[in-house]
């Protein structure tokens, strides 16, 4: 494990109150298209049926690192020798004790794991490791660009500028070279006609887009956002024979921000064997605080560790934790460190998240507590759905089987008797007296419903609240 390097010459402790738990945007219309609250959680927390962990991190997902963080300041504040000591000993085990969890989760004995505090720095860290700017990336996707606008490195509030996490420690100072902006083409999931596409229909696109543009980067959700199960082990078999036959040296990468917290223990079982990279994040099913890592095969880091330091992130390496020594990487980032406690309160929420979801549900074996959970949702699921589809003015978008879909994001579209837009049917609710709120829209007008295992979920409200603002919208 790559040891902490803290060097009190470099950081100046920064004066800051309790951290708040989550985003709270004053800004009603703003906090609206975020997604998040702009009322206390108390009076949301019925209704909300977005990320929670951007919002507000589940409880129990963030005392303990709370505590690491004023334990950090205060030790920051007077780093004498043995102080330092103690820093390096709390990143050494907290850094472990992550490394573990996900080992045990996945399935994997040693895995090479990145940590960062959020998925945007993360893509930047695969962007350059793959050696992806200025070349071609392909990236699929059903709703918004975050994951484009990182891979382009357009989102310049989170990768040019200091991220302001929900847990910070110090200020840190390494500004981003001039970005060779890499050439991203987003396939889209769905047609033009806003109908999904089928597995077949997407696998037949990616196929030759691969072979038409021999693109350095490949990134494939494993869940879209939507609640799409995307074929991912399909794609990175293609990926692996293509690299086989032609020589090319793509790098498949699955996103699975959306899937870690929804699906069983054999779905989340040795990603490695058909992805180069698999990220998650803390803050969407998991419900932590916003976190991220990027789990990857042995070698791959010291393989392409030039590549990092040619990239523009090169400045900034040493805001990553890397739970395993790379010897390509120990000179540079001894030279250049510049950060540190910035993301272990993050890591140790996302270990906390992930120790939860071993033991959540009824069962002697993780096997056994992840289907007792996934079983509970799809119940719930189907209940949802049957109350929905009784309700005049809605669509729900059904699961098939060239359209598999997860069984704990429930999608839907307004036919043209609601007699309003998908954006003012989402605002209407979350102006209830009790707030209905639903996760944010991107691009198309199809609105989510994720559903939570770590609280339980007012179904009937939901769906009364739903027929309510649609009456009244039709005799607006």
């Amino acid at each position: 494990m790559q040891r902490a390097r803290f060097n009190p010459r470099k950081h100046k402790p920064v004066r800051t109150q309790h951290p708040v738990l989550g985003e709270l945007e004053l800004d009603k219309r703003l906090a609206q298209q975020k997604g998040v609250r702009y009322k206390s959680w108390a009076k949301v927390a019925k209704g909300w049926y977005g990320n929670t962990g951007i919002s507000r991190p589940h409880i129990e997902f963030v005392r303990k690192p709370r505590e690491t963080y004023l334990l950090l300041k205060k030790l920051a504040e007077h780093p004498t020798p043995e102080n330092i000591r103690k820093i390096n000993r709390i990143y050494q085990d907290r850094i472990q004790s992550c490394t573990q969890t996900l080992s045990r989760v996945f399935g994997i004995r040693n895995p090479q794991v990145v940590f960062e505090s959020n998925g945007t720095m993360a893509l930047a860290f695969l962007r350059g490791l793959t050696g992806a700017e200025g070349k071609t990336v392909l990236h699929t996707t059903d709703m918004g660009r975050i994951v484009e606008r990182a891979l382009q490195g357009e989102d310049t509030s989170r990768t040019k500028e200091d991220f302001k996490q929900p847990i910070g420690l110090f200020s840190h100072a390494g500004a981003l070279k001039e970005e060779k902006i890499s050439t991203v083409h987003t396939m889209d999931l769905y047609t033009k006609k806003d109908t999904p596409k089928t597995d077949t229909e997407i696998c037949r696109e990616l196929f030759s887009e691969i072979q038409r543009q021999r693109p350095a980067l490949v990134i494939v959700p494993q869940i879209s956002r939507s609640g799409r199960r995307l074929p991912v082990k399909r794609i990175g078999k293609f990926v692996k024979e293509f690299n086989q036959k032609t020589g090319s040296k793509i790098i498949f990468v699955v996103d699975g921000a959306q899937t870690i917290g929804r699906v069983s223990a054999e779905e989340m079982q040795n990603p490695l064997e058909y992805c180069d990279a698999y990220m998650l994040v803390g803050q969407k099913a998991l419900g932590a605080m916003i976190s991220a890592a990027v789990v990857l095969k042995p070698g791959l880091v010291e393989a392409n560790a030039n590549n990092l330091l040619q990239s523009s992130i090169a400045a900034r390496l040493s805001r990553y934790q890397f739970a395993q020594p790379v010897p390509k990487l120990e000179a540079f980032l001894k030279k250049e460190s510049n950060h540190y406690a910035v993301s272990l309160p993050e890591i140790e929420s996302l270990d906390l998240a992930l120790q939860a979801l071993e033991t959540r549900g009824r069962g002697t074996t993780f096997s056994q507590r992840r289907l007792h959970q996934v079983k509970r949702m799809q119940a719930l699921q189907k209940t949802l759905v049957s109350k929905l589809n009784q309700v005049r003015g809605i669509k729900v978008l059904q699961a098939e089987p060239q359209t598999p879909r997860t069984h704990s994001i429930v999608t839907f579209t307004l036919t043209k008797s609601a007699g309003m837009t998908a954006e003012e049917f989402r605002n209407r609710l979350q102006e209830l007296d009790s707030p209905i709120t639903l996760a944010p829209l991107y691009q198309r007008p199809v609105l989510r419903i994720g559903l939570s295992e770590l609280r339980e979920q007012n179904l009937d409200y939901l769906v009364q609240s739903i027929k309510k603002i649609l009456t009244k919208g039709k005799h607006a």
